[in-house]
């Protein structure tokens, strides 16, 4: 048999093994926290985090990893044949706390987007993404792939990064560790 996917949505996972600058972030994510309200309005969860307030592509201590996370973008879009060159882009950080989690959510005024786990326990709160309209009511899944499931979860891992289409809804759960950090960026 001769499988034709169609319309998939791709998730690019990446390893980086350069945390080197892991520390200085850390400290420099709790230093901001300290200085600055927390952003995000409408928000069942109240997750800290600087969405709208502050774009760290303007603080040079997170310019490296930033870099690292740009050129996974470009490898990320030559893999599957994009020809995308973002015009802007914006980066934030989340501090979740024991049982924060984030609602179901996508970004639909960007065009790709990335999710950097920075720091927590391993397994700690994955990201589920999902697809509402995939309808599972028709049969019964034998074994959960990639392929066959309405939902899909990715563990948390520091120095993993996440990238994929803004439109994709994706959450995350409760958070089961005492902290857990995350990096989030909108490509426009």
């Amino acid at each position: 048999m001769q499988s034709v996917k169609l319309f998939p949505k791709i998730i690019g996972v990446f390893k980086n093994h350069n945390i080197f600058y892991h520390k200085k972030i850390i400290k420099k994510c709790y230093e901001i926290k300290k200085n600055t309200s927390s952003g995000g309005e409408n928000w069942l969860s109240k997750v800290y985090n600087v969405s709208g307030k502050i774009n760290l592509y303007e603080d040079k201590d997170f310019k490296p990893l930033l870099q690292w996370i740009d050129e996974q973008l470009i490898q990320y879009t030559n893999n599957l044949n994009i020809n995308f060159k973002p015009v802007n882009k914006n980066a934030w950080f989340q501090i979740y706390g024991k049982n924060d989690y984030q609602d179901y959510h996508s970004h639909p005024s960007a065009k790709l987007s990335a999710i950097y786990y920075l720091k927590g326990k391993e397994n700690s709160a994955p990201t589920i993404f999902t697809d509402f309209n995939f309808n599972t009511n028709y049969f019964s899944i034998i074994t959960p792939t990639e392929d066959n499931s309405r939902e899909w979860s990715i563990p948390f891992q520091e120095g993993v990064l996440l990238i994929f289409r803004s439109e994709i809804p994706h959450c995350v759960p409760k958070n089961s560790s005492k902290e857990r950090i995350s990096i989030a960026i909108n490509y426009y």
